[in-house]
């Protein structure tokens, strides 16, 4: 199959929407299917075959996260120009919310479209979903097959696409994620000591204040050292509070590709602290596929992906209940075992391998529906 990936979010935006276009990409063409991705302009972006850009992208705070938004006066028909141009036997989009490049590849698109929807924002935009509803009903009733990557992002999603949704997890790599990918220069220390990993933008709700007044609380107590993958503009005010608190913590920057592996395996707990708004937690299965023991917020995107107590611990969004869960998985190597154990196993079922064979379903699906239509 010739197929269109179609997404604002790309390289080099480092976000989970943007790994998973990434990995779709490379395990369809692993399959021999012929995929180009479409998506904006950013700052330092790198040429790359089969990805086409349009516009340019902007950031704005929303749900206390940058998120992107396509900035130019000509994307519409950019768009219906490069569809015209370009055929493909299935086109599979990403959150086709108006103003994104995937709202303007549906209305445009004559070919079998498939979506999948990923992220959810404040609960308090359901109220425009009638409208939304009404205002672009002729476009979003073009899709064929839609998909969830959890019950969570399905059920956000609902009132503004209504209709039947197939749930596809996220997969994983675990070419790059695995307890052999070696280890990370920067994370070495002195032997006993317990590497803490967090990992990813470092927004206000992915909760890093949460994680360093934890730490805080078990200096003396524990012999610990808290490694922080990532970047944002917050950065100096963690860094600065990590400081006040003397919480012994490296911030490792931005982490390449090739590097995330390692950074990964080189822990030897992942804490995610985050404080709301996630639909599942990929970070959590890189963490799991790596070897590395799961502590996670108990909010309902990483109730998804986190069985408490089997593949990772599930804790209240709160400095003291971190605190005493990391005390306690740092103080009992047999746990930390028993959870690597099972979070190896829960990767394994997940498997890019796996999972991208339900996406090809889709696309088939998607084209026999679409031929019925006409």
């Amino acid at each position: 199959m010739k197929i269109l990936l179609v997404s604002d979010a790309y390289y080099p935006y480092p976000s989970g929407v943007t790994e998973y276009v990434y990995n779709v990409a490379k395990y369809l063409r692993e399959r021999k299917h012929k995929v180009d991705i479409l998506t904006l302009h950013y700052d330092d972006e790198k040429k790359e075959r089969d990805v086409y850009r349009i516009g340019y992208c902007k950031f704005f705070n929303l749900n206390g996260t940058n998120v992107t938004l396509p900035w130019g006066l000509s994307i519409s028909n950019e768009i219906k120009n490069f569809l015209r141009e370009h055929k493909y036997n299935v086109i599979h989009l990403n959150g086709p919310f108006w103003p994104n490049i995937s709202h303007f590849a549906l209305k445009h698109a004559k070919a079998p479209i498939v979506s999948s929807f990923l992220s959810v924002t404040s609960g308090f935009t359901h109220i425009f979903s009638p409208l939304y509803r009404i205002l672009f009903h002729n476009i979003n009733r073009k899709i064929d097959v839609k998909i969830g990557i959890s019950p969570v992002a399905i059920n956000f999603i609902k009132p503004f696409f209504p209709g039947d949704y197939r749930f596809i997890p996220v997969g994983i790599d675990r070419t790059r994620f695995n307890p052999d990918a070696g280890f990370y220069e920067p994370m070495r220390t002195e032997k006993d000591t317990i590497k803490v990993l967090f990992m990813g933008r470092l927004d206000k709700r992915k909760g890093l204040d949460i994680l360093i007044k934890a730490l805080s609380r078990l200096n003396g107590m524990v012999n610990y050292k808290l490694f922080v993958g990532g970047n944002s503009k917050n950065r100096r005010e963690y860094e600065e509070m990590a400081k006040k608190l003397n919480v012994k913590t490296k911030f490792l920057g931005f982490i390449p590709n090739e590097d995330m592996g390692k950074v990964y395996s080189s822990a030897d707990i992942y804490v995610s602290p985050a404080k709301g708004g996630e639909t599942y937690g990929i970070v959590l299965v890189e963490a799991m596929s790596s070897g590395v023991p799961v502590i996670a917020s108990n909010i309902k995107g990483y109730a998804t992906v986190v069985k408490d107590g089997y593949n990772g611990i599930l804790t209240d969004v709160n400095p003291t209940a971190f605190a005493n869960t990391i005390e306690r998985l740092a103080n009992s190597k047999d746990e930390r075992m028993r959870l690597r154990e099972n979070g190896l196993k829960y990767a394994e079922n997940i498997d890019w391998k796996k999972v991208i064979i339900l996406i090809e379903k889709a696309y088939t699906d998607a084209i026999d529906m679409h031929g019925r239509r006409r």
